[in-house]
């Protein structure tokens, strides 16, 4: 993935967005199963999804291409 330092791509922003919509549903319906109410609340849905992919990005934005935070990409040259 081409993501350098403090920047962001068109596919880390697509993965952000399915990482928070997958793990906000499944979060909600783990919730709803262990209360014994199946319920979908779509506020706690878009709450999470807001906080999970906001967390993706923001991470994704403070790392390299390897990972490492507040790094810059190392070349072979420099």
């Amino acid at each position: 993935m081409d993501s350098r330092l403090f920047t962001l791509g068109l596919k880390d922003l697509l993965h952000g967005l399915l990482v928070a919509v997958f793990a906000s549903v499944l979060a909600c319906i783990k919730t709803s199963l262990e209360s014994g109410n199946f319920k979908l609340d779509f506020q706690q849905i878009a709450s999470a999804a807001l906080l999970g992919g906001g967390a993706y990005l923001l991470k994704k934005f403070t790392s390299n291409d390897n990972g490492q935070l507040l790094t810059r990409n190392r070349f072979l040259n420099d």
